[in-house]
């Protein structure tokens, strides 16, 4: 195996558990070149990690036929089509109609078992449906195992320094309130209540608040000397490093504690109604309400049938949070 072209165009919290791929192939293959094929929002993320040799833009191609013509001329002896999506199905077809020699292999949709879960609730996937190992599980002929890959970006110094000069050198706790659909947030006033307990009970921490440009909500979290709201103020790539270096992250079902979770970094998952989200690493705790009615969506996209609204994540406590911490701060 020397050439492997990686196809995932988004998003952020896919791209890194599909990243994890990356060593793995590595390991098995310790001279393969690794190209991805993704969206120009997640390239950083990419080239920051030293197994990947190249990474290609979909915004640099015109439209499927010229992304052919480019796998073409770069005679991949695999090509991983890592989201199987209407765009890369296409490519495969030109592909298959040009007769390339390239192996594809792609990761399942699984469309008739999403069917059955969301509807009936039928649950025919694996239990725990973990996301980065059903990134590897395509692959499990050219990986030496599914496990929990370590991964290991490399982080320019500016970006070490930018970080460092907005948390001033603290040890701190990353909180991350939002997500990219409502359904899956914990509740803001949990976070309210998780914020006072830490200041009560690690009064020497920073709690960092992270989120995107459009979270206004999280400045109502930023009441306190010990609190840093960044949200907004990071890229993808700075916030990753943010977690990196963080003495722990907690998190819905989120980019962020998938970062947390490929580096094998101390977290927190707050998991309520999405079905892929579920991390990978010892290092990672999971709490959840374990209610008849989860998961019930694939990305927190749709309608919490409960009287109480988002119930699989109001049941997930404060306090409960926090005896959690002190579990795992304990064993530092």
């Amino acid at each position: 195996m020397k050439k492997v072209l990686v196809i995932r165009f988004s998003s952020f919290g896919d791209i890194v558990q599909a990243s994890t791929v990356n060593q793995a192939l590595k390991t098995r293959y310790p001279d393969v070149q690794i190209t991805w094929l993704t969206k120009s929002a997640f390239a950083p993320l990419l080239n920051s990690d030293p197994n990947v040799g190249k990474v290609k833009k979909l915004e640099e191609f015109k439209g499927v036929y010229s992304i052919h013509k480019w796998i073409e001329k770069q005679d991949f002896d695999l090509v991983y089509d890592a989201h199987n999506s209407m765009r890369s199905n296409l490519i495969h077809l030109i592909s298959l109609v040009r007769r390339l020699s390239s192996l594809w292999i792609k990761r399942p949709k699984s469309r008739w078992k999403r069917f059955l879960l969301f509807k009936f609730r039928i649950n025919l996937f694996p239990k725990p449906f973990v996301g980065q190992a059903s990134y590897l599980a395509p692959l499990l002929s050219y990986v030496p195992k599914i496990k929990p890959n370590h991964s290991s970006w490399e982080f320019d110094k500016n970006i070490a320094d930018k970080v460092a000069s907005l948390v001033d050198g603290n040890k701190y706790f990353v909180f991350a309130p939002s997500a990219a659909w409502e359904m899956k947030r914990w509740p803001v006033q949990h976070w309210k209540r998780l914020i006072d307990l830490f200041l009560e009970n690690f009064p020497s921490e920073t709690i960092v608040l992270v989120g995107g440009p459009n979270d206004q909500f999280i400045e109502e979290l930023n009441y306190h000397d010990n609190i840093i709201n960044l949200s907004g103020k990071l890229s993808l790539l700075e916030s990753s490093y943010l977690v990196t270096r963080a003495e722990l992250t907690i998190s819905a079902d989120t980019g962020i504690i998938h970062v947390a979770d490929a580096h094998q970094k101390k977290g927190i998952l707050l998991n309520g109604p999405t079905a892929f989200g579920k991390t990978f690493s010892p290092t990672i705790q999971i709490l959840e309400a374990g209610l008849y009615c989860q998961p019930c969506s694939k990305d927190g996209r749709g309608k919490c049938e409960r009287q109480i609204y988002q119930k699989c994540m109001v049941d997930i406590l404060p306090d409960q949070v926090l005896e959690v911490t002190k579990g795992m701060i304990s064993r530092a």
